[in-house]
Protein backbone atom coordinates (compact mmCIF):
# COMPACT_ATOMS: atom_id res chain seq x y z
CA UNK A 1 0.00 0.00 0.00
CA UNK A 2 1.11 4.09 -0.26
CA UNK A 3 1.85 5.77 2.83
CA UNK A 4 1.59 9.73 2.47
CA UNK A 5 3.13 11.50 5.94
CA UNK A 6 4.11 8.00 7.60
CA UNK A 7 0.62 6.68 7.27
CA UNK A 8 -1.52 4.56 5.07
CA UNK A 9 -2.76 6.21 2.11
CA UNK A 10 -5.77 5.73 -0.62
CA UNK A 11 -5.67 8.09 -3.04
CA UNK A 12 -8.82 8.78 -5.50
CA UNK A 13 -7.90 9.21 -8.70
CA UNK A 14 -10.23 10.92 -11.83
CA UNK A 15 -8.93 11.81 -15.13
CA UNK A 16 -9.67 15.22 -16.73
CA UNK A 17 -8.59 16.63 -19.90
CA UNK A 18 -7.39 19.95 -19.34
CA UNK A 19 -7.35 20.29 -23.05
CA UNK A 20 -10.51 19.10 -24.42
CA UNK A 21 -12.47 21.42 -21.51
CA UNK A 22 -12.59 25.06 -21.73
CA UNK A 23 -10.31 27.11 -19.74
CA UNK A 24 -13.08 29.20 -18.15
CA UNK A 25 -14.65 26.36 -16.14
CA UNK A 26 -11.93 24.36 -15.30
CA UNK A 27 -12.13 25.56 -11.37
CA UNK A 28 -15.85 24.83 -11.15
CA UNK A 29 -15.04 21.30 -12.70
CA UNK A 30 -12.19 20.95 -9.98
CA UNK A 31 -14.38 21.81 -7.89
CA UNK A 32 -17.08 19.28 -8.45
CA UNK A 33 -14.80 16.57 -8.87
CA UNK A 34 -13.29 17.17 -4.83
CA UNK A 35 -16.87 17.46 -3.42
CA UNK A 36 -16.94 14.02 -5.38
CA UNK A 37 -14.54 12.56 -3.41
CA UNK A 38 -11.31 13.05 -5.69
CA UNK A 39 -8.11 13.96 -3.92
CA UNK A 40 -6.24 13.27 -7.24
CA UNK A 41 -6.61 14.90 -10.91
CA UNK A 42 -5.21 12.95 -13.77
CA UNK A 43 -4.62 14.14 -17.31
CA UNK A 44 -2.80 13.83 -20.61
CA UNK A 45 -0.71 15.68 -22.26
CA UNK A 46 -1.69 15.15 -26.01
CA UNK A 47 1.63 15.75 -27.89
CA UNK A 48 -0.28 16.96 -31.02
CA UNK A 49 -2.30 19.54 -29.39
CA UNK A 50 0.65 21.19 -28.50
CA UNK A 51 3.16 20.83 -31.60
CA UNK A 52 0.57 19.87 -34.19
CA UNK A 53 3.34 21.54 -36.68
CA UNK A 54 6.98 20.61 -35.39
CA UNK A 55 9.21 23.41 -34.05
CA UNK A 56 5.76 25.48 -33.12
CA UNK A 57 4.86 24.82 -29.55
CA UNK A 58 0.99 26.15 -27.91
CA UNK A 59 0.65 26.07 -24.04
CA UNK A 60 -1.82 28.78 -24.26
CA UNK A 61 -5.70 28.87 -23.65
CA UNK A 62 -6.90 25.90 -22.93
CA UNK A 63 -3.25 23.89 -23.45
CA UNK A 64 -2.34 25.74 -20.75
CA UNK A 65 -1.31 23.13 -18.65
CA UNK A 66 0.70 24.96 -15.44
CA UNK A 67 -2.70 27.35 -15.29
CA UNK A 68 -4.69 23.68 -15.12
CA UNK A 69 -2.20 22.55 -12.43
CA UNK A 70 -2.28 25.68 -10.82
CA UNK A 71 -5.94 25.40 -10.72
CA UNK A 72 -5.73 21.77 -9.27
CA UNK A 73 -3.64 23.32 -6.04
CA UNK A 74 -6.01 26.33 -5.47
CA UNK A 75 -9.17 23.69 -5.24
CA UNK A 76 -6.53 21.46 -3.08
CA UNK A 77 -6.31 18.32 -5.31
CA UNK A 78 -3.32 16.33 -6.18
CA UNK A 79 -1.78 15.58 -9.74
CA UNK A 80 -0.25 13.17 -12.72
CA UNK A 81 0.62 13.95 -15.33
CA UNK A 82 0.41 11.52 -17.93
CA UNK A 83 2.91 12.89 -20.75
CA UNK A 84 3.45 10.45 -22.74
CA UNK A 85 4.81 10.55 -25.56
CA UNK A 86 2.42 8.27 -26.83
CA UNK A 87 -1.09 7.96 -24.92
CA UNK A 88 -3.70 6.99 -27.27
CA UNK A 89 -6.90 8.69 -25.02
CA UNK A 90 -8.89 7.83 -28.43
CA UNK A 91 -6.68 11.35 -29.99
CA UNK A 92 -5.63 11.18 -33.27
CA UNK A 93 -2.45 9.13 -33.38
CA UNK A 94 -2.80 8.14 -29.78
CA UNK A 95 -1.19 12.20 -29.06
CA UNK A 96 1.88 11.64 -31.98
CA UNK A 97 1.49 14.72 -34.27
CA UNK A 98 1.18 13.61 -37.85
CA UNK A 99 4.79 15.09 -38.54
CA UNK A 100 6.57 12.81 -35.78
CA UNK A 101 5.16 9.35 -38.20
CA UNK A 102 6.41 11.08 -41.49
CA UNK A 103 9.97 10.95 -39.85
CA UNK A 104 12.39 8.02 -40.76
CA UNK A 105 12.45 6.49 -37.89
CA UNK A 106 10.43 4.22 -35.85
CA UNK A 107 8.73 5.60 -32.61
CA UNK A 108 8.07 3.80 -29.13
CA UNK A 109 11.27 2.39 -29.15
CA UNK A 110 15.42 3.37 -28.36
CA UNK A 111 16.57 4.82 -31.19
CA UNK A 112 18.10 8.73 -31.66
CA UNK A 113 16.00 10.45 -33.60
CA UNK A 114 13.22 9.52 -31.88
CA UNK A 115 14.74 9.80 -28.21
CA UNK A 116 16.25 13.53 -29.33
CA UNK A 117 12.55 14.02 -29.96
CA UNK A 118 11.04 13.07 -26.99
CA UNK A 119 13.06 15.22 -25.27
CA UNK A 120 12.35 18.04 -26.51
CA UNK A 121 8.68 17.56 -26.12
CA UNK A 122 9.51 16.36 -22.05
CA UNK A 123 11.58 19.31 -21.77
CA UNK A 124 8.98 21.73 -22.90
CA UNK A 125 6.12 20.07 -20.63
CA UNK A 126 8.72 21.05 -17.63
CA UNK A 127 9.18 24.42 -18.72
CA UNK A 128 5.45 24.92 -18.07
CA UNK A 129 4.87 22.99 -14.79
CA UNK A 130 8.45 24.12 -12.90
CA UNK A 131 8.03 24.34 -9.32
CA UNK A 132 5.07 22.86 -8.92
CA UNK A 133 6.23 19.50 -7.82
CA UNK A 134 5.27 17.85 -4.53
CA UNK A 135 8.96 18.36 -3.53
CA UNK A 136 8.39 22.12 -4.24
CA UNK A 137 4.90 22.24 -2.01
CA UNK A 138 2.91 21.82 -5.38
CA UNK A 139 0.46 19.18 -6.32
CA UNK A 140 2.25 17.28 -8.73
CA UNK A 141 2.63 13.79 -7.09
CA UNK A 142 3.09 11.59 -10.16
CA UNK A 143 4.01 11.21 -13.70
CA UNK A 144 2.82 8.60 -16.36
CA UNK A 145 5.44 7.44 -18.83
CA UNK A 146 3.95 6.22 -22.12
CA UNK A 147 0.99 4.57 -22.29
CA UNK A 148 0.00 0.62 -23.34
CA UNK A 149 3.70 0.05 -23.81
CA UNK A 150 3.48 -3.27 -22.54
CA UNK A 151 6.68 -4.85 -23.96
CA UNK A 152 9.07 -2.77 -23.94
CA UNK A 153 10.86 -2.72 -20.38
CA UNK A 154 13.90 -0.55 -21.84
CA UNK A 155 12.19 1.87 -23.47
CA UNK A 156 10.44 2.49 -20.40
CA UNK A 157 13.74 2.91 -18.28
CA UNK A 158 14.97 5.18 -21.03
CA UNK A 159 11.76 7.29 -20.56
CA UNK A 160 11.92 7.65 -16.87
CA UNK A 161 15.87 8.45 -17.06
CA UNK A 162 15.04 10.94 -19.77
CA UNK A 163 12.38 12.70 -17.88
CA UNK A 164 14.14 12.49 -14.10
CA UNK A 165 16.88 14.22 -15.81
CA UNK A 166 14.88 16.87 -17.37
CA UNK A 167 13.76 17.39 -13.85
CA UNK A 168 10.30 15.36 -13.39
CA UNK A 169 11.30 14.46 -9.72
CA UNK A 170 8.02 12.55 -8.30
CA UNK A 171 7.35 10.65 -5.64
CA UNK A 172 5.51 8.09 -8.28
CA UNK A 173 6.23 7.17 -11.83
CA UNK A 174 3.58 4.69 -12.81
CA UNK A 175 3.46 2.70 -16.48
CA UNK A 176 0.71 0.35 -17.52
CA UNK A 177 0.49 -2.60 -15.72
CA UNK A 178 -2.38 -4.93 -18.10
CA UNK A 179 -1.16 -7.50 -20.78
CA UNK A 180 -3.12 -10.54 -21.62
CA UNK A 181 -1.67 -13.48 -19.27
CA UNK A 182 1.10 -12.33 -17.60
CA UNK A 183 0.92 -8.22 -17.24
CA UNK A 184 3.16 -5.58 -19.30
CA UNK A 185 7.11 -6.47 -19.28
CA UNK A 186 8.45 -2.77 -17.14
CA UNK A 187 11.00 -1.83 -15.39
CA UNK A 188 10.63 -3.67 -12.28
CA UNK A 189 11.88 -1.36 -9.07
CA UNK A 190 11.75 1.76 -11.18
CA UNK A 191 7.76 1.98 -11.98
CA UNK A 192 4.60 1.63 -10.51
CA UNK A 193 2.13 -0.38 -12.59
CA UNK A 194 -1.57 0.69 -12.90
CA UNK A 195 -4.14 -1.20 -14.03
CA UNK A 196 -7.73 -0.70 -15.16
CA UNK A 197 -11.69 -2.44 -15.67
CA UNK A 198 -13.86 -1.14 -17.86
CA UNK A 199 -18.13 -2.71 -17.75
CA UNK A 200 -17.84 -2.96 -21.75
CA UNK A 201 -15.34 -2.92 -24.63
CA UNK A 202 -16.46 -0.70 -27.23
CA UNK A 203 -13.52 -1.38 -29.03
CA UNK A 204 -14.05 -5.26 -30.08
CA UNK A 205 -14.51 -5.54 -33.54
CA UNK A 206 -17.92 -6.95 -33.58
CA UNK A 207 -21.36 -5.76 -32.30
CA UNK A 208 -22.47 -9.09 -30.77
CA UNK A 209 -23.32 -9.35 -26.62
CA UNK A 210 -20.56 -9.69 -24.74
CA UNK A 211 -19.69 -12.60 -22.60
CA UNK A 212 -20.85 -11.42 -18.65
CA UNK A 213 -17.95 -9.43 -17.35
CA UNK A 214 -15.67 -10.48 -14.40
CA UNK A 215 -15.10 -7.80 -13.37
CA UNK A 216 -18.68 -7.90 -11.12
CA UNK A 217 -17.25 -10.75 -9.17
CA UNK A 218 -14.54 -10.09 -6.42
CA UNK A 219 -11.10 -11.72 -6.95
CA UNK A 220 -7.69 -10.46 -6.44
CA UNK A 221 -6.55 -10.54 -10.42
CA UNK A 222 -5.49 -7.21 -11.08
CA UNK A 223 -5.15 -7.96 -14.95
CA UNK A 224 -8.08 -7.23 -16.73
CA UNK A 225 -7.17 -8.76 -19.96
CA UNK A 226 -10.17 -7.02 -21.44
CA UNK A 227 -8.96 -3.61 -21.64
CA UNK A 228 -6.44 -2.82 -24.85
CA UNK A 229 -7.06 -5.59 -26.76
CA UNK A 230 -7.39 -3.94 -29.97
CA UNK A 231 -4.04 -2.46 -29.65
CA UNK A 232 -2.06 -4.92 -27.44
CA UNK A 233 -0.66 -8.38 -28.31
CA UNK A 234 -2.89 -11.51 -27.02
CA UNK A 235 0.00 -13.86 -25.82
CA UNK A 236 3.55 -13.68 -24.13
CA UNK A 237 6.33 -15.61 -25.36
CA UNK A 238 9.33 -15.49 -22.89
CA UNK A 239 7.24 -16.55 -20.02
CA UNK A 240 7.60 -13.05 -18.08
CA UNK A 241 4.95 -12.47 -15.39
CA UNK A 242 5.07 -9.16 -13.85
CA UNK A 243 5.68 -9.53 -10.09
CA UNK A 244 2.49 -8.04 -9.11
CA UNK A 245 3.36 -8.63 -5.08
CA UNK A 246 5.65 -6.33 -5.20
CA UNK A 247 3.31 -3.25 -5.62
CA UNK A 248 0.31 -2.23 -4.17
CA UNK A 249 -3.12 -2.60 -6.42
CA UNK A 250 -3.22 0.40 -8.29
CA UNK A 251 -6.04 1.78 -10.96
CA UNK A 252 -6.10 4.29 -13.21
CA UNK A 253 -8.77 2.84 -15.83
CA UNK A 254 -11.80 2.13 -13.47
CA UNK A 255 -14.56 3.25 -15.89
CA UNK A 256 -16.70 5.52 -14.32
CA UNK A 257 -18.04 5.43 -18.19
CA UNK A 258 -17.36 4.53 -21.57
CA UNK A 259 -16.82 6.26 -24.60
CA UNK A 260 -18.77 4.86 -28.04
CA UNK A 261 -16.93 3.72 -31.13
CA UNK A 262 -18.77 3.85 -34.52
CA UNK A 263 -19.76 0.13 -34.38
CA UNK A 264 -20.32 -0.45 -31.07
CA UNK A 265 -22.18 1.89 -28.52
CA UNK A 266 -22.85 0.47 -25.37
CA UNK A 267 -25.19 2.97 -22.70
CA UNK A 268 -23.38 2.38 -18.71
CA UNK A 269 -25.48 3.56 -16.11
CA UNK A 270 -24.49 4.57 -12.66
CA UNK A 271 -24.47 0.90 -10.96
CA UNK A 272 -22.06 -0.45 -13.66
CA UNK A 273 -19.82 1.88 -12.45
CA UNK A 274 -20.09 1.66 -8.91
CA UNK A 275 -20.74 -2.24 -8.96
CA UNK A 276 -16.65 -1.63 -10.50
CA UNK A 277 -15.38 0.40 -8.47
CA UNK A 278 -16.88 -1.17 -5.12
CA UNK A 279 -15.66 -4.88 -6.49
CA UNK A 280 -12.26 -3.99 -7.13
CA UNK A 281 -12.26 -1.84 -3.72
CA UNK A 282 -12.77 -5.16 -1.93
CA UNK A 283 -10.28 -6.92 -4.12
CA UNK A 284 -7.68 -4.98 -3.05
CA UNK A 285 -7.52 -1.56 -5.58
CA UNK A 286 -5.23 0.63 -2.73
CA UNK A 287 -5.40 3.72 -5.56
CA UNK A 288 -8.69 4.34 -6.76
CA UNK A 289 -8.24 5.90 -10.16
CA UNK A 290 -11.22 6.21 -13.00
CA UNK A 291 -11.20 7.02 -16.73
CA UNK A 292 -12.59 9.46 -17.45
CA UNK A 293 -14.10 11.08 -14.26
CA UNK A 294 -15.30 14.05 -16.18
CA UNK A 295 -15.90 14.76 -19.85
CA UNK A 296 -14.67 16.60 -22.37
CA UNK A 297 -14.48 18.05 -26.53
CA UNK A 298 -11.97 16.92 -28.82
CA UNK A 299 -10.45 19.94 -30.46
CA UNK A 300 -10.40 20.87 -33.97
CA UNK A 301 -6.60 21.00 -34.82
CA UNK A 302 -5.40 23.26 -37.65
CA UNK A 303 -4.14 20.81 -40.13
CA UNK A 304 -7.10 18.26 -39.29
CA UNK A 305 -9.61 16.60 -36.74
CA UNK A 306 -7.99 15.21 -33.41
CA UNK A 307 -9.77 12.24 -32.93
CA UNK A 308 -8.81 8.69 -33.61
CA UNK A 309 -10.32 7.38 -36.68
CA UNK A 310 -9.73 4.10 -38.73
CA UNK A 311 -7.75 6.66 -41.69
CA UNK A 312 -5.43 7.25 -38.94
CA UNK A 313 -4.36 3.05 -38.62
CA UNK A 314 -6.60 2.69 -35.51
CA UNK A 315 -9.19 -0.16 -35.93
CA UNK A 316 -11.41 2.01 -34.36
CA UNK A 317 -13.85 5.15 -35.39
CA UNK A 318 -14.03 7.60 -32.51
CA UNK A 319 -16.86 10.89 -32.39
CA UNK A 320 -14.63 13.49 -34.41
CA UNK A 321 -15.81 16.35 -31.20
CA UNK A 322 -17.71 14.47 -28.41
CA UNK A 323 -15.62 12.53 -25.70
CA UNK A 324 -18.30 12.97 -23.05
CA UNK A 325 -17.64 9.11 -21.78
CA UNK A 326 -20.87 9.08 -20.44
CA UNK A 327 -19.18 9.40 -17.17
CA UNK A 328 -19.57 10.85 -13.38
CA UNK A 329 -19.40 14.71 -14.83
CA UNK A 330 -20.59 14.70 -18.57
CA UNK A 331 -19.05 16.92 -21.30
CA UNK A 332 -20.75 19.85 -20.25
CA UNK A 333 -20.42 19.45 -16.22
CA UNK A 334 -23.74 17.78 -15.58
CA UNK A 335 -23.53 15.45 -12.54
CA UNK A 336 -24.55 11.79 -13.47
CA UNK A 337 -26.07 9.07 -11.69
CA UNK A 338 -22.31 7.59 -10.59
CA UNK A 339 -21.40 10.56 -9.23
CA UNK A 340 -23.47 10.75 -6.33
CA UNK A 341 -23.37 6.20 -6.41
CA UNK A 342 -19.17 7.07 -6.50
CA UNK A 343 -19.18 9.29 -3.55
CA UNK A 344 -20.61 6.82 -1.32
CA UNK A 345 -17.11 4.55 -1.75
CA UNK A 346 -14.94 7.87 -1.22
CA UNK A 347 -16.04 8.92 1.94
CA UNK A 348 -15.95 5.59 3.52
CA UNK A 349 -12.35 5.63 1.65
CA UNK A 350 -11.88 9.16 2.91
CA UNK A 351 -12.84 7.91 6.38
CA UNK A 352 -11.38 4.42 6.66
CA UNK A 353 -8.78 4.52 4.12
CA UNK A 354 -5.50 4.39 6.57
CA UNK A 355 -7.44 1.00 8.23
CA UNK A 356 -8.46 0.07 4.80
CA UNK A 357 -5.31 0.01 3.12
CA UNK A 358 -3.27 -2.39 4.77
CA UNK A 359 -5.84 -5.46 4.80
CA UNK A 360 -5.44 -8.15 2.44
CA UNK A 361 -8.14 -9.35 0.59
CA UNK A 362 -9.62 -12.59 1.68
CA UNK A 363 -12.22 -14.38 -1.51
CA UNK A 364 -15.24 -16.48 -0.33
CA UNK A 365 -14.80 -19.57 0.61
CA UNK A 366 -16.22 -21.34 -2.22
CA UNK A 367 -14.58 -18.99 -4.69
CA UNK A 368 -13.32 -20.63 -7.70
CA UNK A 369 -9.39 -19.78 -8.57
CA UNK A 370 -10.91 -16.88 -11.06
CA UNK A 371 -14.62 -16.95 -9.85
CA UNK A 372 -17.37 -17.30 -12.60
CA UNK A 373 -19.90 -14.32 -13.62
CA UNK A 374 -22.27 -16.49 -14.57
CA UNK A 375 -23.52 -17.55 -11.65
CA UNK A 376 -26.06 -15.53 -10.93
CA UNK A 377 -27.56 -17.55 -7.83
CA UNK A 378 -24.47 -17.65 -4.92
CA UNK A 379 -23.77 -14.46 -2.84
CA UNK A 380 -20.45 -12.43 -4.13
CA UNK A 381 -18.62 -11.53 -1.00
CA UNK A 382 -15.14 -10.83 0.23
CA UNK A 383 -13.40 -9.39 3.81
CA UNK A 384 -10.46 -7.20 4.11
CA UNK A 385 -8.90 -8.03 7.08
CA UNK A 386 -6.04 -7.27 9.10
CA UNK A 387 -6.81 -10.59 10.68
CA UNK A 388 -8.12 -9.13 13.62
CA UNK A 389 -11.35 -6.55 12.05
CA UNK A 390 -11.62 -6.00 8.83
CA UNK A 391 -14.55 -5.04 6.08
CA UNK A 392 -17.15 -7.26 4.45
CA UNK A 393 -17.81 -6.42 0.98
CA UNK A 394 -20.83 -7.42 -0.55
CA UNK A 395 -21.89 -6.81 -4.67
CA UNK A 396 -25.60 -7.73 -5.70
CA UNK A 397 -25.18 -6.43 -9.22
CA UNK A 398 -23.62 -7.56 -12.56
CA UNK A 399 -23.98 -5.42 -15.70
CA UNK A 400 -26.49 -6.93 -17.99
CA UNK A 401 -28.23 -9.81 -16.04
CA UNK A 402 -30.22 -10.28 -12.67
CA UNK A 403 -28.67 -11.51 -9.80
CA UNK A 404 -30.93 -14.21 -7.89
CA UNK A 405 -32.28 -12.70 -4.84
CA UNK A 406 -30.21 -13.94 -1.64
CA UNK A 407 -32.37 -13.98 1.90
CA UNK A 408 -30.85 -15.25 5.36
CA UNK A 409 -27.37 -15.32 4.47
CA UNK A 410 -24.93 -16.08 6.77
CA UNK A 411 -20.96 -15.12 6.41
CA UNK A 412 -18.49 -17.28 8.58
CA UNK A 413 -15.88 -14.64 9.47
Amino acid sequence: YFTRGNKPWIGVMGEYHFSRADRDTWHEELCKMKAGGITVAATYLFWIYHEEIEGVFDFSGDRDIRAFVEECQKVGLDVILRIGPWVHGECRNGGFPDWLLKKPYKTTENNEGYLKKVRIWYQNIFNQVFGLFYKDGGPIIGIQLDNELVDQAEHLKTLKEIAVEIGFDVPLYTVTGWNSKYGAKIPVNEVMPVFGAYPEAPWEPHIRPLSLSHNYVFNTVRNDTAVGTDVIKATDEDGWRLPYERYPFATCELGAGQQVTHHRRPIISGMDAYALSLVKLGSGNNLVGYYMYHGGTNKIGVLSPLNETKATGYPNDYPIRNYDFQTALSEYGEVREQYRLLNLLHLFVNDFGAMLAPMETVEASSAKEVPDPNDLESLRYCVRTDGSSGFLFVNHYQRLAKLKDIRQAVIDT
